[in-house]
């Protein structure tokens, strides 16, 4: 370690504290048991129900408060002087009820489940499961991507996970309008059915409806198709986001509160996407921008930061985190992550 990594470490014990906020918004996506599987680049979005049970078993041990998002407000107001840590996961995976909610029934914690109505509704194509699958079964691939066909020989993992980021940047690149569509057609060589591979993954709307009236679960919404905001109009961004809040309420017979934006980094949204959802009267609605959130975010309750949890997040890496100390060390320029 040199010499100004040595003075920013004893720094931090002085600074930090500025950086750690009231609390801190976990950013998760599937919880997924251990196998010995072959896999592709998707296993990022995944941890272990041990995983899982190992975190809420640290934010316990260092008296850090599990809440809902409900209760976000009341903390930043100071209603509630503890610290408070709140689970959310991203899409709604069928995995967040048979996995995820035994965990934190275990531990008596609520978590939030932000659905993407495309995924019940099976209009939306989980397409990076698909793509890992394709890649997996086969030792050279066609895909089909508007006038263009790619391909590629992948007959080991290293060329599976290369062709994997490769496809996944062509896809992501696409304009939103555009993408799902030419989804349908880019693994036509494979006869593969899309509904039945998205009912495979995706909750279904009976079991969002029995997670919706669990004590420990909070339902939000996360559009209908999952764009990119900014791609969008701004009609087409109230279309997108009040669809999916209805579809939901209409399915669950309770409101919908709580939004997390698609793609939610300084790439996708920013101060207009903020203000169009800020307008539409939701209590709370996340980001994907990486920070704790402070009493200042009472202001800003349209844009709170989130910590993604990955299979590397250490406990380590959490509780410098809850200090502030990994947002010091790491020359975070802003403390209150905003827009």
């Amino acid at each position: 370690m040199g010499v100004k990594s040595n003075i920013k470490k004893k720094l931090s014990t002085v600074f930090a504290p500025f950086y750690s906020g009231r609390g801190s918004i976990l950013m998760l996506h599937r919880i997924v048991p251990g196998s010995d599987k072959p896999r592709i680049h998707n296993t990022i979005n995944e941890i272990s129900p041990e995983k899982l049970d190992s975190l809420l078993s640290f934010y316990n041990s260092y008296n850090i408060d599990i809440i809902s998002l409900e209760e976000i407000p009341l903390y930043l107001k100071g209603d509630k002087t503890d610290r408070f840590v709140c689970f959310t996961f991203d899409d709604g995976f069928k995995d967040n009820l048979h996995e995820a909610l035994p965990v934190f029934e275990k531990h008596s914690a609520p978590y939030a489940i932000y659905v993407t109505t495309g995924f019940p509704d099976y209009t939306f194509s989980i397409w990076w499961y698909l793509l890992e699958e394709v890649l997996l079964l086969n030792d050279s691939i066609k895909f089909y991507w508007g006038d263009k066909c790619y391909e590629y020989d992948v007959p080991d993992s290293t060329s599976k996970e290369s062709v994997f980021n490769l496809l996944r940047r062509v896809i992501i690149d696409t304009p939103y309008k555009t993408q799902q569509k030419n989804i349908k057609e880019a693994f036509r060589e494979y006869h593969l059915d899309h509904a039945k591979h998205t009912r495979r993954f995706a909750l279904s709307w009976d079991e969002i409806k029995a997670l919706s009236v669990h004590p420990l679960v909070t339902i939000g919404a996360h559009t209908v198709s999952h764009p990119a905001l900014n791609q969008l109009s701004e009609d087409e961004i109230k279309e997108e986001v009040m669809r999916a809040k209805k579809r939901i309420e209409l399915k669950i017979d309770k409101e919908v509160n709580h939004f997390s934006y698609p793609f939610g980094s300084r790439n996708e949204v920013n101060s207009r996407e903020f203000d169009i959802v800020r307008d539409m009267g939701f209590q709370t609605a996340t980001t994907t921008r990486w920070g704790n959130v402070f009493k200042r975010h009472l202001e800003y309750l349209e844009c709170l930061p989130r910590i993604p949890i990955e299979p590397s997040t250490s406990i380590e890496y959490l509780a410098a985190v809850n200090s502030g100390k990994a947002q010091f060390m790491t020359g975070s320029r802003k403390r209150v992550v905003i827009h």
